[in-house]
């Protein structure tokens, strides 16, 4: 399901913006702008924005992975955020950009790209979130990193997976919960994590491999991610990393 929002309408201060990089723009127009990148968070939605701010004389800029209020329009994009400075106790009211593919300012030579798609990657968020909305740079390289922490399986792979893919066994070793992916869902008791697997083909040696796994309530997550638990899997046998968990149990 793709996190962005749309504008107009009234507005409403119910969610909060991550900040994810902090670089200078492509074109500052005031001494002491900066660009900031980030997600903002909203029950059952998420968005990825730019703000442009000035600071004060002294203060410093906001540290990654910073969360601040923010305002929304009734619709669900973003109306404002107000930054707090640590060290001169102040502060700064941000000005969103509008942040489509077409707008976005990836800083000067790429610098806050190359900032923010690493950041994105860890907090487990994959191109394919955005339905499309991202500019073309900045999806290269969030799929670039993406792949480091688990193969981007889109819905068509599944399903063919599903369909077609190898049977095999995994037993679960790591789970990694991913908390502001979680805050993009629909419904409190949804989650998603990383998990890790320990996979026995038919034939040749086990080894381990990484999915991003959603789940549709706790008790879901429970039966799935329990470590040491053994699950049915599906694998691509052409790419032995590329599996999913099988929705229909075939070990008993």
């Amino acid at each position: 399901m793709p996190l962005f929002g749309k504008g107009g309408g009234g507005t409403q201060p119910s969610a909060a913006f991550v900040v994810g990089a902090v670089t200078q723009p492509s074109r500052a127009r005031k001494a002491g702008e900066v660009l900031i990148s980030g997600v903002v968070l909203a029950p059952g939605r998420g968005q990825l924005r730019q703000l442009t701010a000035v600071l004060p004389p002294n203060a410093s800029p906001p540290a990654v992975g910073a969360e601040f209020p923010a305002t929304l329009h009734s619709s669900g994009s973003l109306a404002s955020v107000t930054l707090t400075h640590a060290l001169v106790g102040g502060t700064t009211s941000a000005t969103p950009t509008v942040g489509g593919p077409g707008q976005w300012d990836s800083g000067p030579g790429g610098v806050n790209d190359m900032a923010f798609a690493p950041w994105l990657a860890a907090q487990g968020f994959q191109s394919p979130d955005f339905g499309g909305s991202l500019s073309p740079g900045l999806a290269a390289l969030l799929d670039q990193y993406a792949v480091q922490y688990a193969p981007i399986i889109d819905p068509q792979t599944d399903s063919w997976l599903l369909a077609s893919g190898e049977r095999v066994r995994g037993e679960v070793t790591a789970v990694s919960d991913l908390p502001l992916r979680t805050r993009t869902m629909g419904n409190p008791q949804m989650s998603v994590a990383w998990m890790t697997f320990l996979v026995t083909p038919p034939q040749g040696p086990a080894y381990q491999a990484t999915l991003r796994m959603g789940f549709s309530t706790a008790q879901r997550r429970v039966e799935l991610a329990t470590i040491g638990s053994q699950q049915p899997l599906r694998r691509d046998s052409g790419n032995p990393t590329l599996i999913t968990i099988d929705r229909i149990p075939v070990f008993h």
